[in-house]
């Protein structure tokens, strides 16, 4: 069986919205990787849903990316007394949609 490489699927087919939920987010790794395919590059709008305390902490460490917040939204969950966890891709295009659920973070390592 052929693994499924995630970085080429996303190049299938371009798409309007984007909206990815994940536990840990590497926002250079989806600024240089993932914003070059057409899936999620050529959405118009882009939310990123994160776990709070891995948000507190991406931002702690200081953000080395132009988009964060100003191409891309990225909104911090919170879901007492657990971690947000879900992981999710999802693009609406107009004549497509392509959807992803796993257990890969939206990190270089997880995808």
């Amino acid at each position: 069986m052929k693994p499924l490489d995630l970085l080429e699927h996303f190049d299938k087919g371009a798409g309007a919205f984007g909206f990815i939920a994940t536990y840990e987010f590497e926002p250079q790794f989806f600024e240089r990787r993932m914003l070059a395919k057409r899936t999620f590059g050529n959405a118009e709008r882009l939310v990123v849903f994160m776990d709070r305390g891995r948000y507190q902490e991406l931002v702690n460490r200081g953000l080395q990316v132009s988009g964060f917040n100003r191409r891309y939204l990225v909104v911090p969950m919170d879901r007492a007394p657990a971690v947000f966890h879900p992981k999710l891709y999802l693009a609406v295009g107009e004549k497509r949609t392509d959807g992803m659920i796993g257990s890969n973070n939206c990190t270089n390592a997880g995808i």
